[in-house]
């Protein structure tokens, strides 16, 4: 690796004791690399964000220390097989490191087909992914963690089927500190009522009730559907118009798209449900949504 990254390391906090490979992606909230543990040996996954590299830093460095210190909460002492594990935080004044356990294998995102082509994943693997999902989101709402930006991006499926979800800079602690309030995530996975913030004022916001897990079911339920589709659920010429157009909740052009994929219709009901427009009327818990898939599956079988 170049002298550069060797100082982008040193800058984090990092030292001697990750030594990088290999960048392997970037985003608004830093670069992400592979690196050698010098200490343990093996490869981990480094997420680093330094002042220089954005103009909003001091606004980017409390979110990524935020997600170390829920993440903590889901890798110790014994974690989850379907979430990334923390490893290490590394945090000097002018950048952070977040070391990760790095998943040898591609995003679903990737798997995925080009659009208005067959698709790449089988109903099996489908099912099988979701369901994966969906025990990884239990244990981290169990410990009152929601994740907030769940998407095919997001989930990692590594060389042994097993799925990872990753992605956990938005990560809140629900039920804590008070209403989550706070407009983020993907836009085009996000649900109705994380899109309605936007239009309130901070006092509106407060007397909500903010957003719980049920926001990441319906975000599962929006990668579901592009899964199947290989379309996303919304889609505008503007953020406004995509905002208004999630905010009206799912249509019958929903159902037609899901026919037109040949998608059974029990499968389509678990999606569109998930999908509700309001919280009450989706799956209440990612285990009530693993079950209805796993009904599925078994139906399935028995044909």
């Amino acid at each position: 690796m170049e002298t550069n990254e060797m100082s982008d390391f040193a800058l984090a906090g990092l030292g001697s004791r990750y030594v990088p490979v290999a960048q392997i992606g970037a985003g608004c909230a830093g670069r992400w690399f592979k690196a050698e543990d010098a200490l343990y040996g093996g490869f981990v996954a480094v997420k680093v964000l330094l002042r220089d590299w954005v103009d909003d830093y001091e606004d980017w460095r409390p979110l990524l220390m935020n997600q170390a210190r829920l993440q903590v909460r889901l890798s110790h002492p014994d974690g989850h097989s379907n979430v990334v594990r923390f490893i290490d935080l590394r945090a000097l004044d002018d950048g952070i490191g977040v070391v990760m356990e790095l998943v040898d294998g591609p995003s679903l995102h990737k798997r995925m087909g080009p659009r208005n082509k067959p698709n790449e994943i089988s109903l099996a693997e489908f099912s099988d992914f979701m369901s994966q999902t969906c025990c990884g989101l239990q244990f981290a709402h169990d410990r009152m963690v929601i994740h907030r930006d769940i998407k095919p991006a997001n989930l990692m499926i590594n060389s042994d089927g097993k799925v990872k979800i990753v992605g956990w800079e938005l990560v809140e602690n629900f039920h804590a500190d008070g209403p989550i309030v706070s407009f983020a995530g993907t836009i085009p996975y996000m649900p109705p009522e994380v899109v309605h913030l936007e239009w309130m004022s901070r006092e509106e916001r407060m007397h909500s009730g903010g957003v719980d897990q049920r926001a990441d079911l319906y975000s599962l339920g929006a990668t579901m559907y592009h899964v199947l589709t290989l379309e996303l659920p919304f889609d505008a010429d503007c953020t406004r118009g995509l905002l208004i157009e999630i905010e009206g909740g799912v249509r019958d052009r929903h159902w037609r798209k899901l026919e037109e994929r040949h998608i059974e219709t029990r499968l389509a009901q678990i999606v569109l449900k998930v999908m509700a427009k309001g919280p009450d009327d989706r799956h209440q818990s990612a285990d009530e949504l693993q079950r209805a898939l796993q009904a599925f599956q078994v139906d399935c079988g028995r044909r």
